[in-house]
């Protein structure tokens, strides 16, 4: 082995700061390479945007159709029961379903009772 000392190969040195400077060819190829990745980002940037935009209204229509099929699968499994026991549904403006309840109304699934008994003195 050739510039091997006695506790093996010779260490290779690496040569910090005093690189070639870089001319005028190279400082205008990397501008380039850097607009060049500006505008392929601000490319791809409008394509998501693009497809996020047409995919968003298919999605709520989506989710709709849905919610009327579960609406409606709700109503064949518990239909008559509903009814015969007195608790007629209604929607309000916000899309919630109001049912009268036996003991007040009940608005998804929460009861709401109206009691007279409250103290409002000592709240």
């Amino acid at each position: 082995m050739k510039n091997s000392g006695p506790s093996g190969p010779s260490p290779v040195f690496i040569q910090i700061g005093k690189s070639r400077s870089g001319g005028v060819f190279s400082v205008i190829l990397m501008l380039l390479a850097a607009l060049a990745f500006l505008v392929f980002g601000v490319g791809l940037l409008m394509i998501i945007a693009t497809v996020a935009v047409l995919l968003l209204p298919w999605l709520w229509w989506k989710k709709k159709q849905l919610l009327k099929k579960m609406q409606q699968m709700q109503q064949q499994m518990y239909g008559a029961g509903g009814a015969a026991q007195g608790n007629t549904g209604a929607h309000s403006a916000y899309g919630t379903t109001q049912e009268q309840g036996a003991s007040g109304v009940i608005i998804e699934g929460e009861v709401i009772v109206k009691s007279e008994s409250i103290d409002h003195k000592a709240l």
